[in-house]
This record gives structure tokens, sequence and C-alpha cells, in this order.
């Protein structure tokens, strides 16, 4: 009897060294950025080009190191079996959730200088995350130290990961045990749970109706609850002719699934912005919160019918230095400095190389909000320079600030004279128009009364309302709404928050959020429930069974 083959150390360790050889190639690159100005700069400039080169050089040392046990693993069962056993390791499970932790550390770390939703963007919401050294060190970090990082897996790698990890290991573990008629009918019923599940999803993005405003929250709350737990049913009765006494379990998975697919419609599709009216205004528009735009816009067409040519944030933000043509656009621009956070400050002595605000107002920059202090939002503002579309004329120099916007001054406004026509420049939240499904003209909203009444002999605020009248011409809607802290409107896929209102009160400030994705939480809590009390009724049953 021949005697079993001595294990290398690459097999030994297979795990192990695969994650040694991964953290290197997260840091290598952060190292040499921080050693070299010219690597630092290709590489911020060419990103693909750089994912493509380290990508390369990481599956090829892994290739290098694990070629041997590489080829004995694969040679063992077939190629596709053996690539869904590895992604179905409980180890990759553990280490994920490990990684997770990291990631939700150093994101909460880097709040202590960054705004929560820079953060949320720059390690949650991205593949992978650059993350400074310098978070880790307290006080002023010196010169080489604030260009050391280290890139390290993103909020969409380690959620794509589990979401691999996880199906793998379904595909393994969970059999379907049904034969025959109850296969049939297991596959019926299953499907006809997750066209429930879709339906009620596709209602809740579809469904444009004015609630009452005196609903309790809790019974809003409750009503969607329930209206998920008829289908999590169906689809719990389907698991159940399928997987038998797993159903519990499948049912649990499906609900974490589908809580990651939550989060990625929220990302890429969720907005959030104000609706700013004042009393006895029509507001049919949406300022998004974190996106500017630089408007030219008539100056005697103001608020609701006003006509704007608009240049989206990217063009100012990403092309800073650089001349730039756009179609629509009548002249060209050049972005000389832009400020993510700035206030705007009066000058000593008038400077002439501006012109309009620019002569007498300067920009200063200001650490950005973190969006936890007073100040909770970033106020970003901008040199720029204009001239004619030929470039033959000079059109100014200006400065262009948000706050100018926000504080609705009329002392603020600048002008810009374009082939002998004056138009307005501004340095706006980018505008979300109100259109319910399939409209051409969009909804107006009209503020009728504020209110902001307080308890007696205190400033302690007892209740903020708004009283506003929604105007839908065409779907013929024409009907007083009143929005407060606890019963928001919902139209046009939107809700409408009580947030705030002017300092005079002579108005009021809603919030407003578009996630086309919102009843999906609410039925992952019900799906995710019903699973774990599908299991553990199982338990006690079988546990009951036994001590009789």
């Amino acid at each position: 009897m021949s005697e079993p083959a001595t294990k290398s150390l690459a097999e030994k360790h297979s795990f192990s060294l695969s994650i040694l050889i991964t953290t290197f190639f997260l840091i290598l690159p952060g190292f040499l950025e921080a050693v070299s100005e010219g690597l630092e700069n290709f590489q911020t400039n060419n990103p693909f080009t750089t994912f493509l080169i380290w990508f390369n050089l990481w599956w090829v040392s892994q290739v290098f190191v694990f070629s041997k046990p590489l080829g004995g693993f694969f040679r063992k069962e077939k190629l596709p079996k053996r690539i869904i056993k590895s992604f179905a390791s409980l180890k990759l499970t553990v280490f994920l959730l490990a990684v997770s932790l990291i990631l939700v550390f150093v994101g909460t770390l880097a709040q202590t200088g960054a705004g929560i939703w820079e953060v949320v963007d720059t390690y949650f919401r991205c593949a992978f995350s650059r993350v400074d050294v310098s978070i880790f060190v307290p006080g002023e970090p010196g010169e080489k130290l604030a260009r050391l990082h280290f890139f390290f897996p993103g909020g969409f790698v380690i959620g794509g990961c589990l979401l691999v990890n996880l199906l793998s290991a379904h595909s393994l573990k969970f059999r379907i045990n049904a034969q025959g008629a109850r296969r049939i009918a297991g596959y019926i019923v299953t499907a006809l749970g997750l066209f429930l599940i879709y339906y009620i999803v596709k209602q809740g993005i579809e469904k444009e109706d004015i609630p009452s405003a005196y609903v309790d929250s809790y019974k809003r709350v409750l009503y969607r609850l329930l209206s998920g737990l008829g289908s999590t049913s169906v689809l719990l009765v389907g698991c159940w002719l399928l997987f038998k006494k797993r159903a519990g379990i499948v049912i649990l998975h499906f609900g974490i699934i589908l809580l990651l697919v939550a989060e990625l419609v929220t990302a890429f599709y969720a907005t959030e912005g104000t609706m700013t009216i004042a009393e006895g205004d029509s507001v049919s528009y949406v300022d998004i919160s974190r996106d500017f735009e630089l408007a030219i816009s008539e100056p005697d067409l103001p608020g609701k019918s006003e006509k704007s040519i608009t240049i989206s944030k990217n063009y100012l933000t990403d092309y800073v230095g650089e001349w730039q043509t756009l179609e629509g656009v009548p002249f060209q621009f050049r972005v000389v400095q832009w400020f993510p956070n700035a206030d705007v400050k009066g000058r000593s002595t008038n400077d002439e190389t501006f012109n309009a605000l620019g002569k007498e107002y300067k920009l200063a920059p200001v650490k950005e909000s973190t969006g936890v202090e007073e100040a909770r939002v970033s106020l970003p503002g901008m040199i720029a320079e204009f001239k004619s579309l030929d470039g033959s004329k000079d059109l100014g120099k200006y400065i262009l600030s948000h706050r100018m916007y926000i504080e609705k001054n009329p002392a603020f406004s600048q002008d810009i004279t374009i082939d002998g026509k004056v138009k307005k420049l501004m340095l706006r939240n980018r505008r979300d128009y109100l259109y319910s499904m399939g409209a051409t003209q969009p909804v107006e909203v009209k503020l009728i009364d504020f209110r902001h009444d307080t308890y007696l002999g205190t400033s302690v605020a007892k209740n903020f309302s708004s009283l506003i009248n929604l105007e839908d011409k065409e779907k013929e809607i024409d009907r007083k709404v009143l929005i407060s802290m606890n019963n928001p409107l919902r139209y046009t896929g939107r809700t409408f928050y009580q947030q705030s209102f002017a300092p005079d009160e002579s108005g009021t400030v809603l919030q407003v959020v578009h996630n086309p994705g919102w009843m999906i939480p609410y039925l992952c809590c019900v799906i995710v429930g019903v699973g774990m009390l599908f299991q553990f009724l199982l338990t006690l049953i079988k546990f009951s069974r036994r001590q009789a």
C-alpha cells in the first residue's frame, strides 16, 4: 500500500496564501503612488488601464503559486463543480464578513474628516475604496503620510462576493427533494409567490395615491408589512413542497438576497432633495441635494416657467482648467478653480479682473461638512471664465457659489451678455421636475399655509405642517393636502416630508425622496421573519416530540 504524498506548503495553506497575495496587491499600488508623483498621476488619470494591469498581475501570481495544487484540485472533479465548491466555502463566508466589519470601521473613522455621503460613496457604494493611512493617525499628517494609501474591497465587491457565496452554497447543499406532482405543484406555487412579490414592488413604484392627512404612521407601516405577508406565505408553501424541512432557510436566504438587491437599487436610482416654497407660490421641481449644475437662464422667466440651459456637475469638476465647448451652450467656458465647500466674503478692495459680484466678493474655502454639525451640507463654489463660441470675445470672469442660490438674495444675481442678450448665471442644485407617470406637464405644488406651533411657554416644536394644493392637470387632480411631521405626501413616485421652514416662517422646506425600491426592505423584513419563525417552530416541534 503506497504512502500518501506529502502536501506542499501551498496545498496546506492555500486559503491563507491567497489572502496574503491579494492583500499585497491591494497595498502595493497605493505605496507606489506615495513615493512617485508620476505613477500617482498615471493611475489617477487612467483608472481602467491601471485596474487591468494590477488585476492581471494578481491572477498570474495566484496561478504561479498554486499551479500544482490547482492542477490536482481541478483533476478530481469537473471544472464547473470545483469552481462552485470554491465559492461555496464557509471560510470565504467568514472572511467576507470579517472584511465587511473592517470596512465599516474604516468608514466610521473617515467620517471624522469627510461628509457622511462622501464616505458612503467612497467606501460603500463602490467596487474598491481608496483608504488614506492618515485617517488612522491623529493630528495633521506629513506630506508623505498624507499621500500614502491602500486599496480595499468596497461594498459592491463584498456584497457581490457574499451573493455568489450564498448562491453557490445553495446550489450544492439545498437539493429539491420533491418528485412527480409535488414537484410540479411546488414550481407553480413558488412562481406564484415570486410573482406576487414582484407585483407588490411594482405597485409601490407606480401607485400614485394621495393619502389622508391624518393616518397614524404605525398603520401605514403595518399595512406594508401585511401586504407582503400573503405573498411570503404563498412562497413558503411552494418552498415547503420543493425543499420540505429546509424551506425556512431557503426563504430566509431569499430575503437576505432581496435586501442586497434593495441596496443596489437605492445606490443607483434613489435621489433626495428639497422643495422650498414661499406662501402663495407654486413650485414644480425638486432641488437634488448632492448634485449641482450651472444654469444659464432668461431673467424675465423666474420660478416655475424658467427656461434654462444647464451644465452638469461632472463638466465643472472633472475638467478644471480646460476650455470646454458643449452642444447647446452658447459660449466656451473654463472652470479655473472648484471649491467643494466655500463661503462668500467681501473684498477689502475691488478686483477689476472679475465681473459682477467677483469685484466685491471672493470665495473662501471651508472644510467640507461631515453632515452631523450645524452646517449639514457643503456649499460648493467656483471661479469660471467665459468667452464666445468662436473664442474671439472675452465674456468675463465670475465667482459662482451655491450659497448665493440657497439664500435667494436678489443682490447675488449675476448677469452675462451673450450675443447682445442678457442672461443670468447661477450655480444651483440640479433640478428634478415633477411628472406623474406618462405625463408631459409637470405637477405644481402651491403652499397655501405654513404652521409652526410650539408648546405653551416654550420654544419646543409641537407641530410643523404645510397645507399645499397639488395640481396635476393631465390627471385632473386639484386637491388640498396637509403635510405634517408624521404624515408625508406620496405622489409621482416620491415622498414629501415636512423638513423645516424659512427663518421668518414665510415658507416651508419639504424633503423629497425618490426611491423605486422603497417597498423591498419592508418585504425583506417579512420574508426573513417568516423564514426564521418557520425554522424555529419546526425545531420546537421536533424537540417537543423527542421530549414526549
